[in-house]
């Protein structure tokens, strides 16, 4: 029986993963330009690049296709929030029969190598995990911003190790196991989607990424820290900006109380919720005479709350 040379090429070399690349965007040309630029510049061959326009603007959009013809584009018709606009990205790849993803945000950039660090620490681990990398300020590139977060079962809550510590000494060098990895920089096989499912688009925003490797843990799937990739974050430049500050807290504490109920044994969830009231009782005792500001922090805070005891989830 005749084979044809490229098939007996397949059986001499082994083929390379197939990875893509999700960007998730939102109404933002420049940093999504420097973004998409910083993948091009990765040394690994064959990637799928997929940007995902999560209800941008018609003229960004537009923008971008003309910038990036080469590349996948998903047109979203509305914001659907990050865990429900990367679901879309990642039911894209499943279809095209993708072997590993990375999820970034716009608002990143990459180091060159990031595919192949990735790529040489799963060859450590007989069974699929998911990967989270080393998150960097933009701003100030060797500053980490994210660090390895460690879920203290006593405070239930999460420590997050050298976060907004300089990166000039020999610390997180090594490959360590963590509780969650960052949605932003998170690198995972997709035959764990496949396993686990997507994000859950209850969350919108924030904590989705914790809910998914959760879920992922009861499977045995672990995550681990990778320090060898590198991802530089422009955080703060748009999400905390004043405009949308009580739209972050909002969903940070909203989702933190939703996280609790879904994923925690009772006793646990108890805790936490018995945490976030006690400190936001100090905070209102501490703030009677405070300015209309801190006064606005603690109505947004009261909101999240309510919203979540009465399940209004999804989008602010």
């Amino acid at each position: 029986m005749a084979f044809h040379i490229t098939e007996i090429y397949a059986l001499i070399i082994p083929m390379k993963p197939r990875i893509s690349i999700n960007i998730l965007t939102w109404n933002n040309l420049n940093d999504t330009t420097e973004c998409v630029n910083s993948v091009l510049k990765i040394t690994y061959p064959h990637l799928n690049i997929c940007l995902i326009h999560n209800g941008s603007s018609a003229d960004i959009t537009e923008a971008l296709h003309l910038k990036f013809p080469d590349i996948t584009h998903i047109n979203l018709p509305k914001n659907l929030g990050f865990a429900q606009g990367h679901n879309v990205g990642l039911k894209r790849i499943l279809e095209n029969n993708m072997d590993y993803v990375l999820l970034l945000s716009h608002d990143t950039t990459v180091s060159e190598d990031i595919i192949d660090k990735f790529l040489q620490s799963t060859q450590a681990f007989p069974q699929p995990h998911i990967f989270g990398a080393k998150l960097y300020y933009y701003q100030q590139p060797k500053k980490i911003w994210h660090g390895l977060p460690q879920w203290d079962n006593h405070k239930c809550s999460f420590q997050y190790i050298h976060h907004n510590k300089f990166d000039n000494t020999n610390s997180l060098t090594k490959t360590e196991k963590m509780s969650y990895a960052c949605a932003t920089g998170m690198f995972l096989p997709t035959s764990i989607i496949k396993d686990v499912g997507f994000f859950d688009p209850d969350y919108f925003c924030y904590f989705e990424d914790i809910d998914l490797c959760w879920r992922a843990s009861k499977k045995n799937y672990d995550c681990y820290y990778i320090p060898q990739a590198h991802i530089w974050h422009k955080a703060f430049q748009s999400a905390y900006k004043e405009k949308t500050s009580d739209t972050v807290r909002y969903f940070q504490l909203r989702n933190k109380l939703l996280w609790a109920r879904k994923q925690l044994p009772f006793t646990k969830r108890m805790t936490l919720y018995k945490n976030v009231l006690w400190g936001l009782f100090k905070q209102i005792y501490s703030n009677k005479k405070s300015s209309t500001h801190k006064k606005g922090i603690i109505k947004i805070k009261l909101r999240a709350i309510k919203d979540f005891l009465l399940c209004h989830y999804g989008n602010f």
